[in-house]
């Protein structure tokens, strides 16, 4: 009895020995680090890899080359890269840009960006493919990849380093960077001291540990990131986020008028006697919905069915 009890220990202790090697395999990667999780599912999809001496320095800055390789791969999983590069044109990116070269580890995942319209030049003759690329450019990047023409949440103008330029206009990447944050892709740092900088540090090097994070919510959260690209307006009333379809502005506009609270200032109030929590992937929003809605006036309460808000939403 004691040796099979040894036994059973032994076998135990060896499954458990193969389970932590397996959710760390790399050095400086530990299983309760907040980005392991993260490093291993991009390692597995194929987005990263260690460095020869069995480390991944997760807190290493990337290079605008290396993002590029990045980049050309998620674009390639998501079946979004359109135009594959070829030697001509490789040639032809190696006459216009000095600092990119046709035969080096990054040329086609650099070329293929270029050739797809996710990256461009930080001049008319340089890449910059040594530079540590930034928060606020990633982004940009991201943003062209997938073709985004949703607009973000005004509000969070102010949440990010020098947004305007000396003539008083938006810096090129307000609007993808705020649509990273409307999306929940940044989340910001809750303990960051606002009079150093922003809660989402835009202008900050991103380090391989927090792109894996990135790119793990990309894949992981496509239905949520697309229905709010194409199908959801955001209503922020005092840092509260509403959703509302797109397709039923209409009813929502006239819901406006009939609700006695709205028309009043108690717009939390009224949008949550319209909201249900709706999960989509990993992300819950406060969905507005119109089906059996009791709208008031200051001269009349009457029952919004289905059928009137489809009118309604309908323009009929």
């Amino acid at each position: 009895m004691r040796i099979r009890k040894n036994l059973l220990c032994t076998v135990v202790a060896a499954l458990l020995t193969v389970q932590v090697a397996a959710a760390t395999p790399f050095t400086d990667v530990r299983a309760d680090q907040w980005f392991a999780e993260s490093v291993n599912y991009c390692r597995e999809k194929g987005f990263v890899g260690g460095y020869s001496d069995g480390s991944f320095k997760p807190n290493n800055n990337i290079t605008r080359a290396e993002f590029c390789v990045m980049l050309n791969q998620l674009a390639k999983n998501l079946s979004l890269k359109k135009t594959a590069s070829g030697a001509e044109t490789r040639g032809q990116y190696a006459r216009q840009y000095t600092d990119y070269k046709q035969d080096q580890w990054y040329s086609e995942a650099v070329a293929d960006c270029l050739a797809n319209g996710f990256i461009s030049g930080t001049s008319s003759s340089t890449l910059s493919l040594d530079r540590n690329i930034l928060r606020q450019d990633v982004a940009v990047m991201v943003d062209k990849m997938f073709g985004w023409n949703f607009e973000p949440n005004t509000h969070q103008g102010g949440l990010c380093n020098d947004e305007y330029s000396s003539d008083g206009q938006r810096r090129y990447w307000w609007i993808p960077m705020y649509r990273f944050i409307d999306l929940g892709i940044y989340r910001g740092d809750a303990n960051w001291d606002w009079s150093k900088g922003s809660a989402y540090k835009n202008d900050y090097p991103i380090t391989r540990a927090e792109m894996c994070a990135v790119f793990k919510f990309i894949l992981e959260n496509q239905n949520w990131i697309d229905a709010r690209a194409n199908k959801y307006e955001k209503i922020d009333i005092d840092a509260d986020y509403y959703f509302l379809n797109k397709k039923e502005q209409a009813a929502f506009e006239q819901w406006k008028k009939d609700n006695a609270d709205y028309r009043n200032g108690n717009y939390n109030r009224a949008l949550e006697s319209i909201s249900r929590n709706v999960t989509i992937d990993s992300v819950t929003i406060k969905e507005l919905h119109f089906d059996n809605l009791t709208t008031s006036s200051s001269t009349d309460n009457k029952m919004l069915t289905a059928q009137e808000a489809y009118k309604i939403a309908c323009d009929y």
